[in-house]
């Protein structure tokens, strides 16, 4: 738990958390988060508000040199939970039930925009890579080595746009009525 006094607003006093970066970012802000290793438990990391998640960066945060892992630790339930516009850049997604959930959690669609630039989603085993309920744009990524209901990418009444991207390796475990690689309801 991330219960430090910080504003999280300066490489000198960052946020513990990404869970207390986005609870103090207000909608418009982007958030840098270093490059590395960071577990996941309990309740997803939830994108509740218009917000740019930058990973990848390095110690002095001066560019961009690698990538953020999120790891859910094999984990149930969702990696992260996207209810708002948001754009996610240079992250790692692994080991949950499901990697990214754009949806309210209720209803499909709603009217979020989501861009996944430079990202990674694998070893999810469950649901799968992804689902989405909103507009979808997936850029320069890969999705691959995922088990569920989908496979890879579950387009639950989405709309989904996808540019020089890999999806490999996915096994949908819902037979007949599901897709290794998309799912496009």
């Amino acid at each position: 738990s991330d219960e430090s006094p910080t504003t999280c607003n300066s490489p000198a006093a960052p946020c513990l958390t990404l869970h207390k970066a986005i609870a103090s970012a207000i909608a418009g802000d982007n958030i840098y988060v270093a490059e590395g290793l960071y577990l996941v438990t309990g309740l997803p990391v939830e994108l509740n508000k218009n917000i740019t998640i930058l990973g990848g960066w390095n110690a002095a945060f001066t560019s961009q040199t690698g990538f953020s892992t999120l790891d859910g630790n094999g984990s149930t339930g969702t990696l992260v939970q996207i209810k708002k516009n948001a754009v996610i850049e240079r992250f790692i997604f692994k080991n949950r039930s499901l990697g990214i959930d754009i949806s309210d959690g209720e209803t499909c669609p709603i009217s979020a925009a989501v861009t996944l630039r430079q990202s990674s989603i694998t070893g999810m085993i469950g649901e799968g890579g992804l689902r989405n309920c909103g507009t979808l744009s997936i850029i320069n990524s890969t999705i691959g080595n995922n088990q569920g209901i989908a496979g890879a990418i579950d387009n639950d009444f989405g709309t989904l746009t996808i540019q020089n991207t890999t999806i490999t390796k996915n096994i949908s475990t819902n037979g007949q009525f599901g897709a290794g690689g998309i799912n496009n309801n």
